[in-house]
């Protein structure tokens, strides 16, 4: 199953098809990132199986503007595209 995030509160929740359970079992670290990193720091995770729809849960999307099911940016697809991972 997937949520999406926002200050620690579960306010939105999409198909559970949209995260394995590989990929849930981050939600944790992401929750610790955000909440040791501030008010000021998005955090979230990606699913790259599906660049066009690759966020799979974020934490502070305010900041951004992001939501879950939103794509990866240009930089992460030239980040992949050659392969400086």
């Amino acid at each position: 199953m997937c949520y999406y995030y926002k200050h620690g509160k579960t306010i939105k929740r999409i198909g559970s098809d949209k995260m394995n359970d590989f990929l849930e079992k981050f939600i944790i670290i992401g929750e610790f990132i955000s909440k040791i990193m501030g008010d000021n720091c998005e955090v979230l995770i990606h699913d790259i199986k599906d660049p066009k729809n690759s966020v799979v849960w974020i934490d502070k999307g305010h900041i951004s503007g992001r939501s879950a099911s939103d794509s990866l940016t240009d930089l992460s697809h030239e980040i992949l595209k050659k392969k400086e991972y």
